[in-house]
């Protein structure tokens, strides 16, 4: 009878394990969607001498991301910067929508590989959506 609840718990722990390490998402060309919050973090620039700002997304789940050309295998990412293209009258629109919001975002993921990437994992959004969606519209 022992064996058999030793053998129960272990099957139960394996299959709880399973679910609590997701599966690694690959970087770029493949395309990831995300959801969490829309953030604004702070940094400091030393070399400016200056506070600064960039743009992310606040995970609602950890997840582990394969390695690429600018770097290995990273696990339990919690935040990534996120780079959103187009011109500036946009991306500021997208940011005063956006900022604060629980979203969905699609893009493709990167290694952080130049000075401006300010998380180990960079999110090259394609597109933002409310995760919650006013249906009152």
């Amino acid at each position: 009878m022992r064996y058999r609840m030793l053998l129960l718990y272990l099957v139960l722990f394996m299959i709880a394990g399973s679910f609590a390490f997701g599966e690694e998402l690959k970087t770029d060309p493949a395309v990831v969607e995300l959801t969490g919050q829309f953030i604004i973090p702070k940094y400091r620039d030393t070399a400016a001498d200056r506070i600064g700002k960039y743009l992310a997304l606040e995970l609602d789940n950890p997840i582990d991301v394969a390695g690429d050309k600018f770097g290995g295998p990273v696990k339990g990412i919690r935040v990534v910067q996120m780079l959103l293209t187009g011109d500036p009258e946009t991306r500021e629109t997208t940011v005063y929508r956006y900022k604060g919001s629980r979203v969905k975002v699609t893009g493709t993921l990167i290694h952080a590989h130049a000075a401006t990437h300010r998380t180990k994992v960079v999110l090259k959004v394609q597109k933002i959506q409310d995760q919650y969606p006013d249906t009152n519209k």
